[in-house]
């Protein structure tokens, strides 16, 4: 796979300089020098992420560019093939009149007397020069000797200098090959360093994740502490409304007590008005069962304002216990309202004991007076 700053190298010419360049500092070089809209692209650590249609586009710019380098090489080619072939047929061409005009000449002296003797002649010349031509070879052979003993010479001092120099490249490859190493043993720490700066930024993400959750529990456990606080106030005014009727009702059951009484002293007297007063005894009776019912239905509703203290006191341990565990992971965060969490809940407490405490000698006055 060609990678993306060569494959589109083509439409940014001499935008990257040569040599060794990071990849993300080519990408932007070349998208700066394309002038794209920068809400077309994003570029990432390793990747460069592109809009729909932008990378068909950069294709269809490419395959054009290619067109035209192609076509352009094409008539190139062309023109150098027509080149050639020209000065092959201009060579043909004196070739042919060299030729025709050597042709012509000899035409002209294959008669000529002093050219037939010349011809005749000319291998008789060769005799005498051959002395002449082993004097020269063998200059030639003692010029090549020397020159044989300055090539060894030359050879011996290359073959020193190939020496020094193999060694010199062992040297090197030793030396590049320690600097791989190196440079392979910092791209190893370098993606480490990477894997654990993902790893950190992942933790970072769980740990606010982790705080948004624990903000909203603590939100969550603030409305539940204000919705008791509330409901213990209904109770409170429940419990006061009780005790106020339950004061009417026991001074009504005094008057109908001393009613009685005082109905009981005169029936030994008043004997003749025994089956008035007996009368009144059953309406005094009925008024006494009508008494003691209502005083069963408060007796009923403390009853049940006991089980309401009992399933608050339960729902509070129940937070409380939540706000340990919350607080053994996010001490360090919510430490303030833990504290004043806890001075409420135990104030709470102490409110539905003193309530209690309050009801329960009244409850008890209640049902040892009906009985």
């Amino acid at each position: 796979m060609i990678p993306p700053d060569r494959r589109y190298e083509l439409l940014t010419p001499n935008v990257i300089p040569k040599g060794f360049m990071d990849g993300k500092l080519a990408c932007e070089k070349m998208i700066a020098a394309l002038d794209l809209d920068p809400n077309l692209y994003r570029i990432g650590q390793s990747k460069i992420f592109f809009r729909a249609g932008v990378l068909a586009q950069l294709e269809e710019e490419r395959d054009m560019k290619i067109s035209d380098l192609i076509v352009n090489f094409q008539a190139c080619c062309r023109g150098l093939i027509a080149r050639r072939n020209y000065h092959k047929r201009l060579q043909q061409l004196n070739a042919i009149r060299i030729i025709q005009r050597n042709c012509a000449a000899y035409l002209k002296l294959r008669n000529w007397s002093w050219w037939r003797l010349y011809t005749k002649v000319k291998p008789l010349l060769e005799v005498t020069k051959h002395e002449d031509k082993l004097l020269e070879k063998e200059n030639e052979i003692r010029h090549m000797k020397d020159a044989q003993a300055r090539v060894q010479v030359e050879i011996g001092e290359l073959e020193k200098k190939l020496q020094s120099m193999v060694n010199e490249k062992s040297d090197l490859e030793m030396q590049l090959q320690a600097e791989s190493e190196l440079a392979s043993e910092a791209e190893e720490a370098r993606m480490r360093l990477h894997t654990r700066k993902v790893e950190l930024e992942d933790m970072i993400h769980e740990l606010q994740m982790r705080l948004e959750e624990e903000v909203q529990s603590t939100a969550t456990l603030t409305a539940e502490k204000k919705r008791l606080q509330e409901a213990v106030q209904d109770l409170e005014e429940q419990v006061e409304e009780e005790e106020s009727q339950r004061q009417k009702l026991q001074i009504e059951k005094s008057n109908l007590e001393s009613k009685m009484k005082k109905v009981q002293e005169d029936s030994a007297v008043l004997e003749d008005s025994n089956a008035k007063l007996t009368k009144e005894k059953k309406m005094l009776e009925e008024r006494l069962q009508e008494v003691t019912k209502s005083i069963s239905e408060e007796e009923d509703k403390a009853k049940q304002l006991a089980k309401l203290k009992h399933k608050n006191e339960g729902t509070i341990v129940e937070l409380e216990e939540r706000l340990k565990k919350e607080t053994e992971v996010g001490v360090l965060f919510f430490f303030p309202w833990f504290s004043c969490l806890s001075d409420i809940l135990i104030s709470q407490q102490q409110n539905i004991l003193f309530l209690l405490f309050l009801i329960s000698p009244h409850i008890l006055s209640v049902s040892g007076k009906v009985f």
